[in-house]
């Protein structure tokens, strides 16, 4: 069931055990430790016993190291409300039913994540602004050193909902992306798809050292600061200051291979100052 966490407790999952369960926080200096797993494969989609298998609210000073997130009913790790985040060394195994994203950072900001796999059925790691805060902003983010693949969807996917002041300062370094998903047929996913709306500005994001798994996937690359149907303002955002630099795709690769794809909106919304470097 529910497993609650509030100001300065600390819970400890040990190598072993198997939670049927997810967390609650919400407060400061929470600790979530161990080897064990969180498992929600019990519930059906969207009708498990927390919102989400690790939900944190207006959490501070928040860390997790060492845990495993097993199959969620939506959503798998979400901060919401968030800042000063710490996660080493999470495994995420969500692969069950569809919405599975791996980690969600919602109006949410100085968030550090590294040593971390994530096997996804949707989106492996998607910023979000969900108007949470008076429209906190999303920013100061490191993920670095991790290991993703998703079934479904997107690796990044970022601004999809974008009811937050800002998203920037963003950085993912020295990350393997082992598989990203083609299959759709009238919609086919991006590894990378950065698509800002409601007005708001993306700014200061960096991919770097990033090697992936080819398998003949042909989208790459998307910034495109169009709304999507899940926008709740229809009106477009902006995207400057991003950079691309030692990103590679090998293996079985097949043609078409590596479409990148810069759409501005109009002349006040644009996608501008964008850097390729050893791409």
């Amino acid at each position: 069931g529910e497993i609650k966490l509030s100001d300065n407790e600390t819970l400890y999952i040990a190598g072993g055990a198997v939670v049927r369960g997810g967390i609650n926080a919400s407060g400061k200096n929470i600790k979530i430790r161990g080897r064990g797993i969180i498992d929600g494969g019990k519930w059906e989609r969207f009708k498990g016993p927390t919102h989400n298998a690790l939900y944190a609210l207006d959490c501070s000073d928040l860390s997790i190291e060492g845990i495993i997130l097993k199959d969620s009913w939506t959503w798998t790790c979400v901060f919401f409300g968030c800042s000063n985040i710490k996660i080493n060394n999470m495994k995420i195994c969500s692969t069950r039913c569809e919405n599975n994203d791996g980690i969600d950072i919602v109006n949410s900001k100085n968030v550090y994540i590294e040593n971390c796999f994530i096997r996804s059925d949707d989106d492996c790691i998607a910023p979000k602004g969900m108007g949470y805060g008076n429209n906190m902003a999303v920013e100061d983010v490191i993920v670095t050193k991790c290991v993703l693949w998703t079934d479904r969807a997107h690796i990044w996917r970022m601004g999809c909902e974008s009811r937050a002041e800002s998203m920037k300062n963003m950085l993912f370094k020295d990350i393997d992306v082992l598989h990203f998903s083609n299959w759709l047929t009238e919609w086919s996913p991006w590894m990378i798809s950065l698509q800002p709306a409601e007005d708001m500005p993306m700014e200061n994001i960096r991919f770097e050292d990033i090697r992936v798994n080819g398998e003949g996937e042909k989208n790459f690359i998307e910034l495109m600061n169009a709304p999507t149907i899940w926008a709740s303002k229809q009106t477009p955002g902006t995207v400057k200051n991003c950079v691309f630099k030692d990103v590679v795709v090998s293996g079985d690769i097949e043609s078409p291979l590596g479409m990148v794809s810069i759409r501005g909106t109009d002349k006040d919304h644009k996608i501008s100052d964008i850097t390729f470097n050893n791409v």
